[in-house]
This record gives C-alpha cells, sequence and structure tokens, in this order.
C-alpha cells in the first residue's frame, strides 16, 4: 500500500543544509529517506526528530552506482513511491586556482557534486514519472559568477544548473529547479575560513569573514524550510527548469512566516 504523505530522498542528510532540510520535511509531513556516509550522523538525526517514525536512511557512498542504486530501491520498498529528491550532496574541495588543481581533484569533485546527481536522477526518473515528482538541485551562486580559488565548484555548479535546464525540457512532467541557497552558517562555510585565505580574493574572503562575524549567515533552517517545502508540496509548473535563489520573490510563498 502506498505511503499518503509525500517522500523525499534527501542527499548529504546528515549535516548542514541537509539536515536542516530532512528535519524541516519531517515537520512539514513529510517520509524522509536520508542518505549520506556516516551512520552515526543519520542515526542522531533519527534519535533527535520528534518525527522518528518518518524517518529512515541509507548509509550510501553516492561514488558507487550500486549504493545509488540501494537508494532508490530502498525508498520504493519501503515507500512504494518516491515524490522528490532533493540532491544537497557535494564539496568545494579543492581551493585552489584552476591551474594548480589537480586532475585527480577535478574528478573527485565533479564525480559528487555533478556525477552523482546525474545517476541519481537517472535511477530515480521511472519512479518520478509515475508520481509527477519533483527534482530540486542545490546549486549556487557559484554557478553564475567565477570565484577565485573556487573555479572546480564554480564549474561543477554550473555544469548542474545545465542538466537541469536539460532535464526540464525533456522530461515535462517530472518538475525541476535549482536553487541558491545563499551563504548559509555551515561547515562549509567554516571551511572556507579556514582554507580559503591563499588562493581567493582578498575581497571575497574578507566578506565571508565578515558575513560570520556580523551574524548575517543564512541559518541553515531558513533555507531547509524552502527546499523541504519544494520537495514536500512539489516544484510548481512556473517555476520549472528554472534557477533561484532562496530568498528570490518568486520563492516567498515557500519561504517560513
Amino acid at each position: 500500500m502506498s505511503t499518503p504523505a509525500p517522500v523525499i530522498i534527501i542527499t548529504g542528510a546528515s549535516r548542514g543544509i541537509g539536515r536542516a532540510v530532512a528535519l524541516e520535511a519531517l515537520e512539514q509531513g513529510a517520509f524522509v529517506v536520508g542518505v549520506a556516509r556516516s551512520e552515526h550522523l543519520l542515526a542522531t538525526l533519527k534519535e533527535e526528530t520528534s518525527q522518528s517514525e518518518h524517518f529512515s536512511y541509507v548509509v550510501a557512498d553516492l561514488l558507487l552506482e550500486k549504493d545509488v542504486e540501494k537508494v532508490v530501491n530502498y525508498a520504493v520498498k519501503k515507500h512504494t513511491k518516491i515524490n522528490s529528491i532533493i540532491l544537497n550532496a557535494g564539496m568545494i574541495d579543492p581551493i585552489k586556482t584552476l591551474c594548480d588543481i589537480e586532475e585527480v581533484e577535478w574528478r573527485r569533485l565533479f564525480e559528487l557534486n555533478f556525477f552523482s546527481v546525474v545517476s541519481l536522477v537517472q535511477k530515480a526518473l521511472p519512479e518520478l514519472r509515475k508520481s509527477r515528482g519533483s527534482c530540486i538541485m542545490v546549486s549556487s551562486g557559484a554557478a553564475m559568477i567565477a570565484f577565485p580559488g573556487w573555479g572546480a565548484y564554480c564549474c561543477s555548479k554550473a555544469a548542474l544548473n545545465m542538466f537541469t535546464y536539460g532535464l526540464a525540457i525533456e522530461e515535462p512532467e517530472v518538475r525541476c529547479t535549482a536553487i541558491h541557497p545563499g551563504a548559509v552558517d555551515t561547515d562549509f562555510q567554516k571551511l572556507v575560513r579556514e582554507t580559503g585565505s591563499k588562493h581567493m580574493s582578498r575581497n571575497d574572503f574578507n566578506g565571508f569573514i565578515s558575513m560570520k562575524r556580523n551574524n548575517i549567515l543564512v541559518r541553515p533552517d531558513e533555507v531547509g524550510f524552502v527546499l523541504a517545502k519544494l520537495g514536500t508540496d512539489g516544484v510548481p509548473r512556473q517555476h520549472h527548469g528554472k534557477f533561484f535563489s532562496w530568498d528570490d520573490a518568486e520563492l516567498e510563498c515557500f519561504r517560513k512566516n
């Protein structure tokens, strides 16, 4: 028997934005299948949420095809359907100038930030077509602007946006959108502050330091609510195949009151 509430797969669910999305989606009544490599952090999340009966998880390395298949098969076996996937797992390493990034580093970053997304979307598409579901890609403003020291990351997010645009054309019944979450107060930003000074521009680096010092980084629960709401309600037709910042006026109805 099919689960009545929406079923959402969330990658990178053990920490940061992904963890916030999982908690917000659970509060919104969804069944959440969290995906991450750390079983300890996923189990801790399950213990901490008041909606633990709606949360299950798969320990998986999304760079492995068999693990991606395991995620989709688990969700379908447990809930008989998939309504949305929120593709959040990603990395910024290496923070280096383009000419200093080794090929193996390029490949590792693209494997997670781009190819793991392609793999999961491809394997989930049969279920998403059935449910007329949604794909929500966690992108970045770096998809549109080149930041010194972030070249590999910028390229991977630009590729992710183009994948979103192409998917929207080819799969009109599976709603998809790419969301720029802003500068969020997570370990991602901590890594930038700790390691970015050598290769980032001074203005960019000092800007991130200033945002933390002045407490103006985006809270994970703020952007998490928007991403979760898109997953539980589904991406609207007018947002299909488009790129938004989480706080754009077009997404106002998805933000916390």
